[in-house]
């Protein structure tokens, strides 16, 4: 479980004060999760999340919160921060943004299928649809700059061929052309635990916040390596049931096409570089959740072995 900050039961009667969301019944903290705190809270009115935001400012989550209400409001399965009394979605507590959500039904699916694959592809193309005529833009901070830099930081935590590996998927990513593919809001970090499920019906989205104005092909990518390779192996039905529901939406275009496998290694090199730097600069403590950094690096192995045949 990731708790990085203390939520206990009179900070959250506190907190109900400013609130119109019912009398405290009970609270619990979320074990997924690697970067906020959160915690499911429960009143006389509903139920309900707690998110305090360890690393973002107030002001960042200005564009989250418009990104999540502009979703909303074209029935995407999303929840956007509720408004306090005085009508603002985000209050500090000790010093640290803090925003309450309704829960959304359903579960993270623990047996990926074929049929669970499908429906985040549609997902996905509804999502980069319903936010075309969102304004507002927000780069992406995982940059050049910082795979470059993360990579070089990382020479010392990995061995010979691992550093190999690293420098063969750098330049691959290094030749994908990020600013000419087709490209807008993405989510970039559509795990199978920010995705809810009541059986087989998608019912809710949530962790919007490392959405940015990236390809959307790479987003489509990153659900590929998060939802089809299980093993680190393509499931070659889930990867078509998903490239098949997005394409029925959203064909990618000739650039696409063209650039998809580079996509694919751009996108397991995101996740293996930040988790080997998670696992670096982080504690292991039992409430601090890590994720193993090799899931990826296999990921990325699979992708640059089978450039010709994506």
């Amino acid at each position: 479980m990731s708790i990085y900050t203390d939520l206990s039961k009179p900070d959250c009667i506190s907190l109900l004060q400013q609130y119109a969301l019912g009398d405290y019944i009970h609270h619990e903290g979320i074990v997924a999760g690697t970067t906020n705190s959160n915690y499911f809270l429960y009143t006389s009115s509903g139920e309900y999340v707690i998110t305090i935001f360890e690393k973002l400012s107030a002001q960042s989550l200005v564009f989250y919160q418009k990104l999540l209400t502009h979703l909303a409001a074209q029935s995407f399965p999303c929840a956007p921060l509720l408004p306090n009394q005085q009508g603002q979605p985000i209050v500090i507590y000790h010093h640290k943004p803090l925003g309450i959500m309704p829960r959304l039904a359903g579960t993270h699916v623990t047996q990926i299928t074929t049929s669970d694959c499908h429906a985040v592809g549609s997902l996905l193309a509804q999502l980069h649809e319903k936010t075309q005529t969102l304004t507002e833009k927000k780069p992406n901070p995982f940059s050049a700059r910082w795979y470059h830099q993360t990579a070089h930081e990382m020479r010392d935590d990995v061995s010979t061929q691992q550093g190999i590996l690293l420098e063969k998927a750098l330049r691959i990513y290094d030749n994908i052309p990020w600013e000419t593919l087709p490209r807008g809001i993405i989510h970039a970090d559509l795990f199978p635990d920010n995705v809810l499920f009541v059986e087989q019906t998608l019912t809710g989205v949530v962790d919007f916040y490392f959405a940015c104005t990236d390809p959307f092909a790479f987003d489509v990518a990153i659900g590929v390596n998060a939802w089809c390779m299980p093993a680190q192996v393509l499931d070659v039905a889930g990867y078509h049931a998903m490239l098949g529901a997005y394409q029925h939406a959203r064909a990618f275009s000739l650039m696409e096409q063209t650039h998809w496998p580079a996509l694919l290694v751009a996108a397991g090199l995101r996740f293996w570089l930040s988790r080997l730097h998670a696992k670096r600069i982080t504690k292991a403590e039992p409430h601090i959740q890590i994720h193993d950094p090799l899931m990826y690096e296999k990921i990325v192995a699979f992708h640059l072995n089978h450039q010709n045949s994506l």
